[in-house]
This record gives structure tokens, C-alpha cells and sequence, in this order.
């Protein structure tokens, strides 16, 4: 196994939860690396949207999409913006999550479903999406 850092200039990035914290970083530091990156934001626009700028002034082609992980079709549509907007994808990084800061034994079953939906089946269904729109798959990467 080797140390060595993976070189990433001119790849096509999608980093989901981008709009802040770890997401935006990791978005940022792809961009830093040389990397074309579509950032993801669920509500953080501004976050995102200023992820942007800071990629754009590096150099690198960089957008921002908003998409609601836990309606099905918006998770869809992203793959599809994000593909037209880079030309294809060759790395997806999911880091979208939610999560309800109440105790366990109060989050009931529509918060559940939502919890569900935008922290595993988005990012699986964004991944399978790849025929679509992700590089062939030899060249595709995905972190979850």
C-alpha cells in the first residue's frame, strides 16, 4: 500500500454536504489539488456557494447545487447537473448526514424515515447512478 497522494488534477468531483464543515473542506481541498468540484448543499447555500468562489479563484471549474437527499428525484437530478456541469464525475465523495439532536427514544418514524433516507439511501442511489453520469467505472472512485 502505498503513502503516496492520489494526484487529482483535472478530475471531476462531487463532494454532498459540501455547504459546511468537513464537506466544504474536503470539497476545498480537492479544488486545491487541481480537481474540478461540484459542491452539494442541502440548506447551507451560503456555505457552498462561497466554496465556490474560493475554488473558482484557484483556478479550477467549481458549482454549487442544492438538493433536498431526502426526496428521490432531487438526489437523482444532482447526478444529472452535477455530470452536465463537469462533463461525467470521477470521484464522488458522499459526506451528506443528518441527524436529530434529541433523544433517541423521541425521534419518531417519519424523522426516522428522513434520517434514513438522506443518510444511506441517498448516497447509495447517487452511486448507482454512475451509468448515467459517473466516468466508466474503471475510473470512477467513491468514498462514503
Amino acid at each position: 500500500m502505498s503513502n503516496a497522494p492520489l494526484n487529482v488534477k483535472g478530475r471531476r468531483v462531487l463532494v454532498t454536504g459540501s455547504g459546511t464543515g468537513i464537506g466544504r473542506e474536503i470539497a476545498l481541498e480537492f479544488a486545491r489539488q487541481g480537481a474540478d468540484v461540484v459542491f452539494h448543499y442541502g440548506q447551507s447555500a451560503a456555505g457552498a456557494q462561497s466554496g465556490v468562489a474560493e475554488a473558482q479563484a484557484l483556478g479550477v471549474k467549481a458549482a454549487a447545487f442544492k438538493a433536498d437527499f431526502s426526496q428521490f428525484d432531487e438526489v437523482l437530478r444532482l447526478a444529472d447537473e452535477a455530470a452536465a456541469f463537469l462533463g461525467s464525475i470521477d470521484i464522488l465523495v458522499n459526506n451528506s448526514g443528518i441527524t436529530f439532536n434529541k433523544p433517541f427514544l423521541k425521534i419518531d418514524p417519519a424523522q426516522y424515515r428522513k434520517l434514513y433516507d438522506v443518510n444511506v439511501h441517498a448516497g447509495f442511489f447517487l452511486a448507482k447512478s454512475w451509468p448515467r453520469a459517473w466516468s466508466p467505472p474503471a475510473a470512477a472512485q467513491f468514498a462514503t
